[in-house]
């Protein structure tokens, strides 16, 4: 694991993304809310923080008006037990064009500009006081982030750090530019647009259809790695009786019965250990079998398939309707199967709803006949003639 990570890390400082070396401790990192987050290794960027953090030294926190994804006097409430000296500030950004309503993306675009950052640092330096660090949202540029922390730094004269910032964010978006260009630079070809919508089984390779545009593809293949995530990325489909994994028809872990799908609680620990449909794996993240749930690698049908864990959180997360769960139950059972399997609670709420906006309307209607009105008004301007009329 320690060698899987050190690679990484490696292949990310080669794209010229700075991440910090796997050591023996875990960093504790501030987030955009004051909480605070145990990782393994983070972006160098935001090192000083973890470090400032730790030794609990006065800090200034910066944020930008108009940037609505962060907010430092949310972040200093959030971390004010944990971190009593941390102090806020508001700026306008010193940045023509960048004004009213802004975003993180375009701030860090700005950054990479050495006299934006100059302008910026003009704008912090009065109100330093005493503090010993200064963060800011994750807007340190996109390409150069460890340069612009680095010149921010030194025309302050105290570290520099970000602090992450909410999805979708500007350490993803390097995040994702730097992992783009590693696999190229190792002769990996992304197909994007693309979905494997069938796997066959030739001897020792694979062979996969990909539904893409312009046309269709196949492409073949030593191993398969399969990663197609859950419901809404359609690594799970589900029908009235069962959850079924469509791609290679793996054997798919679930409730015995649909009732048991849902929980009244979000967060009930049950749906993901025992209740979640999802694809179980072996120690060697090969996927399982019903007759072995444990089985080794010789005895799977796919034995070049590798399947993460299926279903759990999204299975979990999906609208239930389990009030009054017992009593629910017993009504379902005296009202027929028929009542359980096509009627719900929400869907005669539904169905409610529409009856009494199909009501109102045919009301609506009857009024203006019963006025002797040609036409009912179609808008609110026609609406208040006939009022004055």
């Amino acid at each position: 694991m320690r060698a899987a990570f050190a690679e990484l890390t490696t292949a990310l400082d080669e794209t010229g993304l700075a991440y910090t070396a796997p050591g023996e401790r875990n960093h504790e990192v501030l987030t955009d809310v004051g909480t605070v987050k145990s990782t393994y290794c983070l972006p160098r960027s935001m090192q000083p923080g973890a470090a400032a953090l730790a030794a609990g030294v006065p800090c200034l926190l910066v944020d930008f008006e108009g940037l609505r994804e962060y907010s430092a006097k949310a972040v200093a409430a959030g971390a004010a037990a944990r971190w009593p000296g941390v102090r806020t500030l508001r700026l306008t950004f010193p940045a023509p064009g960048i004004a009213g309503e802004v975003y993180a993306a375009h701030i860090a675009l700005a950054l990479e500009e050495r006299a934006a950052r100059e302008r910026l640092a003009d704008l912090v330096r009065p109100h330093l006081g005493d503090a010993r660090a200064v963060g800011l949202p994750a807007v340190l540029g996109i390409m150069r982030t460890d340069r612009a922390a680095a010149h921010l730094a030194e025309a302050l004269g105290v570290p520099v750090f970000e602090v992450p910032t909410m999805p979708t964010s500007v350490p993803g978006l390097r995040l994702k530019n730097a992992l783009e260009r590693a696999v190229a630079a190792r002769g990996v070809e992304r197909r994007v647009h693309g979905r494997v919508v069938a796997v066959e089984r030739t001897g020792d390779q694979f062979e996969l259809s990909v539904a893409a545009t312009p046309a269709p593809a196949a492409l073949h293949a030593r191993a398969v790695i399969l990663a197609t995530g859950r419901f809404m990325g359609r690594g799970l489909e589900a029908s009235r009786t069962r959850v079924r994994e469509p791609l290679l028809d793996l054997y798919v872990s679930q409730p015995a019965t649909r009732s048991d799908w849902h929980r009244a609680d979000l967060f009930d620990a049950r749906a993901t250990r025992s209740t979640a449909p999802g694809s179980r794996r072996t120690r060697a993240f090969a996927p399982a079998t019903p007759a072995a749930p444990s089985c080794s690698r010789g005895s799977l049908p796919w034995h070049d398939a590798r399947a993460p864990r299926l279903g759990a959180h999204e299975m979990r997360g999906r609208a239930g309707h389990r009030h009054g769960r017992r009593r629910g139950r017993a009504s379902r059972r005296r009202a027929g199967p028929l009542a359980e399997s096509l009627v719900t609670p929400f869907g005669w709420a539904v169905a409610l709803a529409a009856a009494v906006a199909v009501g109102g309307s045919l009301w609506r209607a009857a009024s203006w006949l019963r006025l002797g009105l040609p036409d009912a008004p179609s808008s609110a301007r026609e609406r208040g003639r006939c009022r004055v009329g």
